[in-house]
Formats: structure tokens, C-alpha cells, sequence
């Protein structure tokens, strides 16, 4: 539902919006912009899956994707013949109040939007924090990215994905995984 809601307002945003290049070769050049290669291993498929375990209850919670959203070349809305490879998934989670969480990546960025956690908020790439490693549950992980949004820690990893999640003084640690690329 809350998808719906947010295609609606998108839909009924860009609808109101001038155009301001009416003529196509205004445009340019053809181009096509493609998902970064130091980005490219978050490109999770279906079948992927991660298992978490809670810090506070010792409760196994899951994570898996439950539909590939976008995955291919979509046009700049006034320049058709400029175009950006996107991908996004969505996921299932049993710790959650219900389906939608996204994540997606676009050019040279990720995007993750934890509508549990965060409500219909977004963390961008631009917000991140570098850890050179960090140890989660059983194991280190390499290059990871942290940050806080209203009250949110996240922890993410381009080879395996979320590893962590604190908020309300809980921390669900990744406990097992299994990748699909």
C-alpha cells in the first residue's frame, strides 16, 4: 500500500512539473550511464536471503527478496535518449510490521529505504561512514559503510549486504546468509 501511495505521488509530481527541453536535440548525444563496478556486487537476486539474530530476545529473524522492482535502462524524462541502468529489489522481513523495505542502486550510489526503522524515509550513499572492518556475531567483514538516521544505525557491506541493524536499543546482527548474484 504504501508503495502505491508513494508511485501516486511521484506520478502526480513529475505530471506538474515544465518541460523544459521540448526539442530532442537539445538533449545531446546519446548516453547510457551504467551501475558502478564498486557498487555492482550489491546487485542481490532472488533467492538471496539473510538470517539475523537479536541481541536482546536471542530471536532468529529473516530477510529475503521477495521481487526485483527494476533491473535495466530507464530515460531522463526530457532527454529519452539519455539513459541509466537501475536496479532495485525488495525484501521481506519477519521483524518487520509488514513487506516493502527497498534497496537500489543507480549509477554509482545505493539507496535503502527501511520503511520499519525509518518509516518511509531514505538513507543515501552520501551519508555513509567507512569502517575498514568490523566484527559481527561470528566474523569480520571488510569495508563497511555505517550510518545514523533518526535513531537508526545501519551497517552495510557491498559483498553481503545489511550486517546490522540498531534501533531502540536492539541490534539485529547478521547471523548467516545466503548470496544470489
Amino acid at each position: 500500500m504504501r508503495i502505491l501511495i508513494i508511485i501516486f505521488l511521484l506520478i502526480t509530481f513529475f505530471s506538474c512539473k515544465k518541460q523544459e527541453n521540448e526539442n530532442p536535440d537539445m538533449c545531446g548525444d546519446s548516453t547510457m550511464e551504467y551501475i558502478s563496478p564498486s557498487i555492482y556486487d550489491a546487485k542481490f537476486k532472488m533467492g538471496t536471503y539473510w538470517v539475523y539474530i537479536d541481541s536482546l530476545t536471542n530471536q532468529i529473524d529473516t530477510m529475503k527478496i521477495i521481487n526485483i522492482s527494476a533491473d535495466g535502462f530507464y530515460g531522463n524524462t526530457r532527454c529519452e535518449n539519455q539513459k541509466h541502468e537501475y536496479y532495485a529489489f525488495q525484501v521481506d522481513k519477519s521483524f518487520a510490521s509488514g513487506s516493502g523495505d527497498i534497496y537500489s542502486l543507480r549509477r554509482d550510489g545505493i539507496m535503502l529505504n527501511q520503511t520499519e526503522e525509518l518509516g518511509n524515509n531514505y538513507i543515501y550513499t552520501s551519508t555513509f561512514t567507512k569502517i575498514d572492518s568490523l566484527f559481527i556475531y561470528d566474523r569480520y567483514y571488510k569495508s563497511v559503510v555505517k550510518t545514523t538516521r533518526y535513531g537508526v544505525t545501519t551497517y552495510f557491506n557491498l559483498s553481503y549486504g545489511l550486517l546490522r541493524i540498531d534501533s531502540n536499543g536492539r541490534k539485529r546482527l547478521l547471523k548467516d546468509k545466503f548470496i544470489v548474484r
